[in-house]
């Protein structure tokens, strides 16, 4: 048995065992003085210790702090509900933040979040490591893959105030050219939504993507 506290209220949502064993767990922690919940990530070794050590025993890179990390998206409801591992090592959580720009009936987005192997953020990815992806209402990230070809898919569900839900889907792909708008990135490579049909109502491919450079 495990007990990981990163000093709130915690919940593990979802695992994910590494090629040397090591495991990786997400879920959310929430602080009770602020009332808001982040990302909460740790990784343990075989024997249910967390991981200090990191993973390269030359470069000695400890994971987080005290094989723990937490990622804020800026608001108050942040939950990682996911994680998928990459073959580098890197890996992606997903979930649902919930900006401070966001109206109480609109109040969260599809997160994602991609991690070097050491725990902290890929700030080739996205804004910082981090994307959001809007939908048009309540958008819950609840499984992440990476497939064979380093494509990301994200799904889960998107409700409106009418609190009908509908599926939803997205699949982006790092890519090292430029970024949403066509720009050269200059320090790494962004993350972008494939091309596709939009949702009826909705604005489709050309709209401005959100920090990111994710279109839905």
């Amino acid at each position: 048995m495990a007990h990981v506290d990163f000093g709130g209220v915690e919940q593990a949502m979802d695992l994910a065992i590494q090629s040397d064993d090591k495991i990786l767990a997400v879920g959310l922690t929430f602080h009770p003085g602020t009332g808001a919940r982040d990302f909460a990530i740790a990784r343990l070794s075989p024997d249910g210790s967390l991981d200090t050590q990191g993973l390269d025993p030359f470069m000695d890179a400890p994971f987080g702090t005290g094989g723990k990390v937490t990622t804020d998206f800026g608001g108050q409801e942040d939950a990682a509900q996911a994680v998928a591992v990459e073959p580098s090592g890197r890996f992606v959580v997903a979930g649902w933040g919930s900006p401070v720009e966001h109206a109480v009936s609109d109040p969260s987005d599809f997160a994602l979040a991609r991690c070097n192997i050491d725990g902290n953020l890929d700030t080739s990815f996205g804004v910082g490591g981090k994307v959001l992806i809007r939908f048009a209402g309540q958008d819950q990230a609840h499984g992440v893959a990476v497939q064979s070809d380093g494509r990301i898919v994200a799904g889960g569900g998107s409700a409106m105030e009418s609190r009908d839900s509908s599926f939803a889907l997205a699949r982006s792909v790092v890519r090292p050219c430029c970024t949403a708008e066509g720009q050269p990135p200059g320090d790494g490579p962004v993350a972008q939504d494939e091309p596709g049909n939009a949702p009826p109502g909705q604005d489709g491919p050309g709209k401005t993507p959100r920090p990111g450079g994710f279109r839905r």
